[in-house]
């Protein structure tokens, strides 16, 4: 059944989110410089909307949240709704979006593809406090 294959869904992406932060805990992918480059940086200049995000989880598994959100304040809250989105799916638990934003849905992915593109548009303006939202190490 539908429900079935959706449970089976989330539960697949929370255990590679898992593993994943795992790696990230236990490999230091930053102190090993193993984090990829950005094409979309290295070719034109400019942060894309994921620019930052490599570091941002690894701060985040490594506890050091404030670095976390300097590096992309919004992989965080994006981890979260996706996290709610898919806790809900494997539970039947309601939350006052579930029926806008179900998982999987054209409509949370059609959400996050605004909030990022707006995301990009905002951390490329050399103005503060647009450039904040580039990546940046808190000194």
């Amino acid at each position: 059944s539908y429900d079935m294959i959706a449970k089976r869904k989330a539960v697949l992406y929370l255990l590679s989110f898992l593993i994943l932060g795992l790696a990230f805990y236990f490999i230091q992918p930053l102190r090993l410089s193993l984090t990829l480059p950005c094409p979309v940086h290295l070719f034109t200049g400019l942060h894309c909307p994921g620019c930052g995000s490599q570091r941002a989880i690894q701060s985040t598994v490594n506890g050091n949240i404030v670095q976390a959100f300097a590096w992309h304040p919004l992989i965080l809250p994006t981890l979260a709704i996706l996290f709610i989105n898919w806790f809900a799916v494997i539970f039947k638990v309601s939350w006052p979006f579930s029926s806008q934003l179900a998982p999987y849905s054209g409509k949370l992915i059609m959400l996050l593809f605004f909030i990022f593109l707006g995301f990009f548009i905002f951390r490329n303006i050399p103005v503060t406090p647009f450039n904040l939202l580039a990546p940046h190490v808190l000194t």
